[in-house]
């Protein structure tokens, strides 16, 4: 699929590569697509490792204790979130809500703006509040 859906180098590509090292960490088949695939200059940028982590984060649910995030970053998440979001590979809502729970720097009326904000755009920020649900999500209630 990853193949098919990274003809072009659009957000979705970087989703199913994130979705893909999420869910096979140790694939030698993405790697070696990724890297053939980075050779292009257009896919380096589309590609990047950064890129990849912060959209593999987004496949996890909150993380007990991790650092807070300022109002600008919380935001940066939620444009990445909504950006990159590709309905057959559903990142965690719960994940963004968590970086909005962690949301600090003085401002908490900017906080709460800002995910009221984000939740008028994407809908409830909670784990299985997709419109049409999710392979994953069902495959997490199971277990």
């Amino acid at each position: 699929m990853t193949t098919t859906l990274c003809k072009d180098p659009l957000p979705r590509c970087a989703t199913s590569f994130a979705s893909w090292r999420h869910d096979y960490p140790d694939s030698p088949a993405r790697d070696r697509l990724l890297a053939s695939l980075r050779q292009r200059p257009v896919f380096q940028r589309a590609l990047t490792p950064p890129l990849l982590d912060a959209l593999e984060g987004l496949f996890e649910p909150p993380q007990p204790g991790a650092a807070a995030v300022g109002v600008a970053e919380a935001r940066n998440w939620t444009n990445l979130f909504a950006t990159h979001y590709f309905h057959p590979m559903p990142f965690r809502r719960d994940a963004l809500a968590g970086i909005w729970q962690r949301c600090a720097g003085g401002d908490t009326q900017a906080c709460a703006s800002g995910r009221a904000e984000a939740m008028r755009v994407l809908g409830p920020l909670t784990h299985g509040a997709s419109p049409l649900g999710s392979l994953s999500e069902s495959r997490d209630r199971a277990s």
